[in-house]
């Protein structure tokens, strides 16, 4: 395991560890991306076979759209789940006297 990734959350006030999603969801909607395009590559053979494939290839579409979702979820705050944007802390502007 690496160093843990920390950013500045605001509704804590403090530096805290992110809580990211499992990096194995943009391998699959990768891997979905080239399903689809192999789909569409090979949609006169399977095409015809509307009892099995036909279901199966919307199946596969349709899971896209949750896979997508989990993929792009930022980083979020492990005590409030506060969604985090910002991987550095903000900058304290000195006050004159």
């Amino acid at each position: 395991m690496g160093a843990h990734e920390q950013c500045h959350c605001p509704r804590c006030k403090r530096d805290v560890r992110v809580e990211r999603p499992w990096r194995g969801f943009r391998v699959l909607w990768r891997g979905w991306l080239g399903l689809v395009v192999l789909l569409g590559l090979t949609a006169p053979v399977w095409a015809t076979d509307l009892m099995v494939m036909m279901p199966t290839a919307c199946f596969i579409l349709l899971a896209g759209g949750s896979l997508s979702t989990f993929a792009k979820q930022p980083p979020t705050c492990r005590r409030c789940k506060l969604e985090l944007t910002d991987p550095l802390p903000p900058v304290q502007s000195v006050q004159p006297f």
